[in-house]
Protein backbone atom coordinates (compact mmCIF):
# COMPACT_ATOMS: atom_id res chain seq x y z
CA UNK A 1 0.00 0.00 0.00
CA UNK A 2 1.11 3.76 -0.49
CA UNK A 3 -0.05 6.36 0.77
CA UNK A 4 0.61 9.53 -0.25
CA UNK A 5 2.36 12.16 1.67
CA UNK A 6 0.62 15.77 1.47
CA UNK A 7 2.21 19.19 2.49
CA UNK A 8 0.62 22.45 1.09
CA UNK A 9 2.55 23.80 -1.87
CA UNK A 10 3.87 26.89 0.22
CA UNK A 11 5.64 24.91 2.39
CA UNK A 12 7.30 23.28 0.38
CA UNK A 13 11.38 23.88 -1.09
CA UNK A 14 10.19 22.82 -4.62
CA UNK A 15 7.74 20.35 -7.25
CA UNK A 16 9.62 17.21 -6.03
CA UNK A 17 9.06 17.47 -2.51
CA UNK A 18 5.27 16.90 -3.25
CA UNK A 19 5.30 12.57 -3.37
CA UNK A 20 4.19 9.73 -3.15
CA UNK A 21 6.23 7.08 -0.65
CA UNK A 22 5.89 3.73 0.07
CA UNK A 23 5.46 2.37 3.49
CA UNK A 24 6.73 -1.17 4.50
CA UNK A 25 3.79 -3.58 6.03
CA UNK A 26 4.95 -3.17 9.51
CA UNK A 27 4.83 0.92 9.40
CA UNK A 28 1.12 0.80 7.97
CA UNK A 29 0.36 -1.79 10.47
CA UNK A 30 1.16 0.83 13.74
CA UNK A 31 -0.96 3.76 11.26
CA UNK A 32 -3.65 1.89 10.71
CA UNK A 33 -3.81 0.84 14.62
CA UNK A 34 -3.06 4.68 15.35
CA UNK A 35 -6.10 5.73 12.99
CA UNK A 36 -8.31 3.07 14.63
CA UNK A 37 -7.30 4.60 18.01
CA UNK A 38 -8.14 8.06 16.69
CA UNK A 39 -11.58 7.49 15.40
CA UNK A 40 -12.41 5.49 18.76
CA UNK A 41 -11.00 8.38 20.80
CA UNK A 42 -12.88 10.94 18.50
CA UNK A 43 -9.84 12.70 17.46
CA UNK A 44 -10.79 11.20 13.69
CA UNK A 45 -9.76 13.88 10.83
CA UNK A 46 -8.87 13.03 7.27
CA UNK A 47 -6.41 15.83 6.89
CA UNK A 48 -3.67 14.56 9.36
CA UNK A 49 -2.26 11.96 10.42
CA UNK A 50 -0.95 13.06 13.94
CA UNK A 51 -3.60 15.08 16.06
CA UNK A 52 -5.27 16.16 19.10
CA UNK A 53 -8.80 16.55 19.18
CA UNK A 54 -8.74 16.48 15.38
CA UNK A 55 -6.52 19.48 14.93
CA UNK A 56 -2.83 19.77 13.77
CA UNK A 57 0.16 18.56 16.10
CA UNK A 58 2.90 21.25 15.85
CA UNK A 59 6.24 20.96 15.20
CA UNK A 60 6.99 22.02 18.82
CA UNK A 61 5.11 19.46 20.11
CA UNK A 62 7.05 16.85 18.08
CA UNK A 63 10.33 18.20 19.55
CA UNK A 64 9.14 18.11 23.18
CA UNK A 65 7.90 14.72 22.87
CA UNK A 66 11.46 13.12 21.32
CA UNK A 67 13.24 15.20 23.90
CA UNK A 68 11.53 13.67 26.31
CA UNK A 69 11.73 9.73 24.73
CA UNK A 70 15.24 10.48 24.30
CA UNK A 71 15.81 11.41 28.47
CA UNK A 72 13.15 8.64 29.25
CA UNK A 73 15.76 6.04 27.21
CA UNK A 74 18.75 7.66 28.47
CA UNK A 75 20.08 8.40 24.78
CA UNK A 76 21.47 11.56 23.50
CA UNK A 77 18.41 14.13 22.35
CA UNK A 78 18.46 13.90 18.26
CA UNK A 79 16.73 16.39 16.35
CA UNK A 80 13.48 15.28 14.28
CA UNK A 81 15.13 16.35 11.33
CA UNK A 82 17.60 13.89 12.22
CA UNK A 83 15.29 11.01 11.44
CA UNK A 84 15.59 11.99 7.51
CA UNK A 85 19.24 11.45 7.29
CA UNK A 86 19.20 8.37 9.61
CA UNK A 87 16.37 6.74 6.98
CA UNK A 88 18.66 8.11 3.78
CA UNK A 89 21.63 6.30 5.63
CA UNK A 90 19.93 3.43 6.45
CA UNK A 91 18.77 3.02 2.94
CA UNK A 92 22.59 3.56 1.67
CA UNK A 93 23.64 0.61 3.69
CA UNK A 94 21.16 -1.47 2.46
CA UNK A 95 22.67 -0.49 -1.29
CA UNK A 96 19.21 0.89 -2.39
CA UNK A 97 20.11 2.74 -5.58
CA UNK A 98 20.99 6.28 -5.29
CA UNK A 99 18.58 7.55 -7.39
CA UNK A 100 15.61 5.94 -5.91
CA UNK A 101 17.14 7.93 -2.60
CA UNK A 102 16.90 10.83 -4.55
CA UNK A 103 13.18 10.86 -5.65
CA UNK A 104 12.17 9.64 -1.66
CA UNK A 105 14.14 12.69 -0.18
CA UNK A 106 12.43 15.28 -2.91
CA UNK A 107 15.49 16.28 -3.66
CA UNK A 108 15.33 18.10 -7.36
CA UNK A 109 18.65 15.88 -8.71
CA UNK A 110 21.04 13.61 -7.92
CA UNK A 111 23.56 16.09 -7.13
CA UNK A 112 21.75 16.93 -4.34
CA UNK A 113 21.73 13.94 -2.86
CA UNK A 114 25.24 13.06 -3.13
CA UNK A 115 26.44 16.32 -1.89
CA UNK A 116 24.90 15.08 1.50
CA UNK A 117 25.19 11.20 1.47
CA UNK A 118 28.47 11.09 -0.68
CA UNK A 119 30.60 10.42 1.87
CA UNK A 120 28.67 7.38 2.80
CA UNK A 121 29.92 5.78 -0.60
CA UNK A 122 34.05 5.26 0.55
CA UNK A 123 34.13 1.87 -0.67
CA UNK A 124 32.44 2.02 -3.92
CA UNK A 125 35.49 1.68 -6.36
CA UNK A 126 36.50 -1.53 -4.56
CA UNK A 127 32.70 -2.57 -4.76
CA UNK A 128 32.11 -1.96 -8.30
CA UNK A 129 35.29 -3.99 -9.35
CA UNK A 130 33.56 -6.62 -7.34
CA UNK A 131 30.82 -6.52 -8.91
CA UNK A 132 32.57 -6.20 -12.71
CA UNK A 133 35.11 -9.07 -11.78
CA UNK A 134 31.80 -11.45 -10.44
CA UNK A 135 30.13 -10.79 -14.04
CA UNK A 136 33.15 -11.14 -16.30
CA UNK A 137 33.83 -14.74 -16.64
CA UNK A 138 34.60 -15.11 -20.47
Amino acid sequence: MIWRYAIFSQYTKNESSLRTIGLDDKTLDILMKWKKRQERDVFSSENYIFQVNGDFVSDAWFRLRMKKNCRECGIKRIKIHSLRHSHASYLIYLGVDILHIQKRLGHQNVKTTLSLYGHLYPNYENDLMQILNSKNNF
